[in-house]
């Protein structure tokens, strides 16, 4: 029946959207949210937030082990923000897509699914690393640390798209509802990749350059 349908729609729509704001979910959602008990929500949010907090002690850890580089080159720092933040933009773009398109039909080609993401990734990554170099350059005078900050961006922006494509597929292997991907999961796993490829880069460039 009609009213069956969109009562199954409605909770999976909001099971996957519990689940993307890191809140595990049973078999009847609406429970999860109406539930009055304190004990019930914090066994749902705690794990996932469990998760968040480790991920930051291993990007501080990151961003620590470059502390000297960053001490001489302040800049670098102010710039992180806007790494990370763009590296899961375009990872939740892409992982938003590619799940609901898995859900719609398990019949897509995975190959050219990756190619075309692949390339809608590169074609953002020069455009917005394009922008920020020009942006930065004019305002930093400063084309290495510009070229660095654009670079750095375009390879963020390429790796988060491949993993949000990448990383569904192997939770989904392991049994695991792939909207658990969209979550804090992908943004830790982001947040690390994003600012390794940034800082480390940086020091290999300033090495040469600096």
């Amino acid at each position: 029946p009609s009213d069956e349908i969109l009562s199954i729609l409605s909770n999976s729509h909001l099971e996957d959207a519990l689940l993307s704001a890191g809140i595990s979910s049973t078999d009847d959602p609406i429970k999860d949210i109406k539930e009055p008990s304190v004990i019930h929500h914090l066994k749902k949010r705690f794990p996932w937030l469990v998760l968040g907090l480790s991920g930051s002690f291993i990007t501080t850890f990151i961003v620590g082990s470059f502390d000297s580089m960053l001490e001489k080159q302040i800049l670098l720092a102010t710039f992180i923000p806007a790494i990370v933040y763009m590296s899961d933009a375009v990872g939740n773009q892409t992982q938003t897509i590619f799940i609901k398109a898995t859900a719609m039909s398990s019949k897509i080609d995975f190959v050219f699914y990756m190619f075309r993401e692949t390339k809608i990734a590169l074609v953002l990554g020069m455009i917005l690393s394009t922008i920020v170099f020009l942006i930065s350059a004019l305002l930093w005078k400063s084309p290495i640390i510009s070229f660095i900050f654009g670079f750095s961006l375009l390879m963020a922006v390429i790796g988060a798209s491949i993993m949000a494509i990448i990383l569904p597929i192997i939770l989904k292997k392991f049994k695991i509802d792939p909207a658990v991907a969209s979550g804090p999961m992908a943004s830790v796993m982001r947040d690390i990749y994003s600012l390794s490829i940034y800082l480390s880069f940086a020091r290999l460039l300033l090495k040469l350059f600096g």
